[in-house]
């Protein structure tokens, strides 16, 4: 999976009826250097800071124009991949937290 998401010039995803509390495709793709653009609505909007590190797009042809960006501005998508990454690894997803509650859980199992 990393490697096809680190092949993508961005990453385009529209959920139609359903809303995702907390995408992990978005975690993953931060990680692999895929920009994000997705819909304005559910855990997208806890996950990505608009036009920083990541694209929330209204409708369909918003998400258009923000692919047409990144595919034309190249240290634009840079910019956001850096930025996303960044977010990812202080924020969202810090590796030494994450590692402290795993282990913190599996210390409590008989």
């Amino acid at each position: 999976m990393p490697e096809f998401l680190g092949s993508l010039h961005a990453l385009v995803q529209a959920n139609g009826l359903a809303v995702e509390d907390w995408p992990r495709v978005g975690l993953e793709a931060m990680a692999a250097g895929a920009p994000l653009v997705v819909e304005n609505r559910g855990g997208w909007r806890e996950m990505i800071r608009h036009e920083q590190t990541g694209f929330l797009c209204e409708t369909p042809e918003e998400m258009a124009y923000h692919a047409a960006r990144l595919a034309y501005d190249e240290p634009l998508r840079q910019q956001i991949v850096h930025q996303a990454r960044q977010s990812l690894e202080n924020e969202l997803a810090p590796a030494e937290e994450i590692g402290r509650q795993w282990e913190s859980l599996f210390n409590e199992l008989p």
